[in-house]
């Protein structure tokens, strides 16, 4: 199932399994004192396995996202939101990371870089074959199915997809 593997997939193999277990050890310790690493990363770990409590909040935590980014109002908004997003390690339109700078390696400069597209690569907004077509079409009904998860009217979620695609 995989195009490569070596000693690095099976490091990151290991890894997965230990933190794995560590969470799970950490979220069945029922005396764990409040505020050890051990209370935080048992909560973290059981608020993340509650599918019940995640499914009945539906999109409520991402509210105050979707908020910023409605009041966006001109580019200094739209700059602020990014840095603001990136900061929460939530991706944006621009990637951002601190690195060496390319002419200079003894020195760390800030980098921006475009982030991925939602579909695998440009070709599949761009390419007219059939096969393409019903790709951006299947796609752009599900963005609209996701646009009404939220609430928006079945008219305005067509809408919002038919932008997303044009951006």
């Amino acid at each position: 199932e995989e195009s490569r593997w070596g000693a690095f997939n099976v490091l990151y193999e290991e890894n997965q399994e230990k933190l794995h277990k560590m969470f799970e050890d950490a979220s069945n310790m029922t005396d764990a004192a409040k505020g050890t690493v051990e209370q935080q990363m048992g909560d973290l770990y059981a608020s993340g396995m509650d599918t019940e409590k995640i499914n009945s909040l539906g999109y409520e935590p991402l509210e105050p996202i979707l908020d910023k980014i409605d009041n966006i109002k001109n580019k200094e908004d739209l700059q602020n939101v990014i840095f603001e997003l990136n900061a929460d390690g939530l991706g944006t339109v621009i990637g951002i990371y601190a690195g060496p700078d390319d002419k200079n390696s003894s020195m760390n400069i800030i980098n921006f870089y475009q982030t991925g597209l939602n579909l695998p690569d440009r070709s599949y907004y761009l390419e007219d074959d059939d096969r393409s077509k019903e790709i951006r079409a299947a796609y752009e009904k599900h963005l609209a199915e996701m646009f009404t998860l939220i609430g928006v009217t079945e008219e305005d979620a067509k809408k919002h997809a038919e932008n997303v695609m044009m951006i």
